[in-house]
């Protein structure tokens, strides 16, 4: 074979390999073969490597969770939640995302619900960012974005992202200014973050939940139709918020920081 065609086949060989790694590197890997499985009444579990008060732990938040959110959405079915609980953040971010993708992420990214899975690291090996305590929250905001995926699939991230919040207790102190109605109408991750969205869509919610039945609540979920599920336009619901904020400010603020018992 001449120099000038082994040349060639080199190329196409690095190619083909380039190819391949660009494709399967960008898979996930959610496969639970292996794995062991626990389930609870609500959720099914697995986990290559626990301790029992982990998992102890985590169905307890669960099921919390579980109950809590039903009381408002009443969700009446046998379907169990599939949960994956990866040995630590780097297996997450394998598994979730591709070996590719997983390079350009750092440690605030340990969780991902996938339409009504939820995949999330460890408590046990949080990475740098986060403790056992903050990934068990973080645990059960993504199990919240699955239950209301199954309400609908096309959720507007600031309901999506605000309930979630709400019902894992997430609850942060208010800071900067609040989003303007143009950034609570797009549905753009980026302006959501810019905006400061996971902390003033939690007080959203709340805000909400405090003024409107839970017929209301879970006809804007499912429709995303402010008049007719609220009776006021979203641009009504949006000045009312922020004068709702603009009273409650330093009473929530005090909240937040008051020492917990």
């Amino acid at each position: 074979m001449s120099i000038k065609w082994k040349w060639l086949l080199m190329g196409v060989l690095l190619i083909s390999f380039s190819l391949y790694l660009y494709f399967s590197g960008n898979k996930h890997d959610l496969n639970t073969e292996g794995m062991t499985r626990y389930d609870t009444p609500n959720f099914s579990i697995f986990y290559e490597s626990l301790k029992e008060s982990t998992l102890t732990d985590i169905e307890k938040l669960l099921e919390e969770t579980y109950v809590n959110i039903n009381q408002v959405f009443d969700i009446d079915d046998s379907i169990k939640t599939k949960i994956i609980v990866c040995r630590n953040v780097n297996d997450f971010q394998r598994r979730s995302f591709g070996l590719v993708k997983s390079i350009k992420l750092d440690d605030w990214v340990v969780g991902v619900a996938i339409k009504d899975l939820a995949v999330v690291a460890s408590p046990e090996s949080p990475g740098s960012i986060y403790n056992y305590e903050t990934l068990l929250g973080v645990l059960s905001h993504e199990y919240v974005h699955t239950y209301l995926w199954r309400l609908n699939p096309h959720i507007n991230i600031w309901l999506n992202e605000g309930f979630a919040a709400y019902f894992s207790n997430q609850k942060q102190e208010i800071t900067g200014d609040p989003p303007s109605f143009d950034d609570m109408s797009s549905n753009e991750t980026n302006i959501f973050v810019k905006s400061n969205g996971y902390v003033y869509s939690y007080y959203y919610m709340e805000y909400l939940l405090n003024n409107y039945g839970r017929k209301e609540i879970i006809d804007l979920v499912k429709t995303g139709d402010y008049s007719k599920s609220l009776g006021a336009s979203k641009k009504e619901i949006y000045t009312n918020w922020i004068e709702y904020l603009e009273k409650n400010q330093n009473k929530i603020n005090d909240l937040n920081t008051r020492p917990r018992k």
